[in-house]
């Protein structure tokens, strides 16, 4: 992939967060990814941890400046180790996944007082007819 290609998809993965790029900072990455030797792997998995360290940072402004970059890049979060990723991983606190078809799952509802899903209430298990008296015709 081209260093223009890289260019552009570092942008547009930094808006889509609402985060801007100072030329200084994207100078930085591309030089660390191709001293990494990574670019030419996989660059989308690399800015995509790149990003996610980058919303953990106390940034002041939604322009990421060189220094923060920099220090990114001292810490090896550009490495492909399984280590760097494992720990971006732990420290997610923000998303939690679910199997949906895990009975043990915990069941949501929206709640329109907050805007905000809830734990929903448990549910009774529903009987049969023939556990619940019923006669059968």
């Amino acid at each position: 992939m081209s260093q223009t290609e890289v260019r552009t998809q570092l942008s547009k993965a930094f808006r889509l967060h609402g985060l801007s790029l100072h030329p200084e900072a994207t100078r930085t990455i591309l030089a660390a990814m191709e001293h990494s030797g990574q670019a030419a792997v996989n660059p989308a998995q690399v800015i995509d941890r790149l990003v996610e360290a980058v919303l953990r940072l106390p940034l002041n402004s939604c322009h990421v400046q060189r220094s923060e970059i920099e220090s990114l890049v001292a810490e090896q979060l550009l490495s492909g180790t399984a280590a760097a990723a494992a720990a971006i991983a732990a420290d997610s606190p923000w998303l939690q996944v679910f199997d949906a078809f895990d009975p043990a799952a915990p069941n949501f509802r929206y709640d329109r007082d907050s805007r905000k899903l809830a734990p929903a209430p448990a549910l009774p298990r529903p009987t049969s007819r023939s556990e619940s008296g019923a006669e059968s015709r």
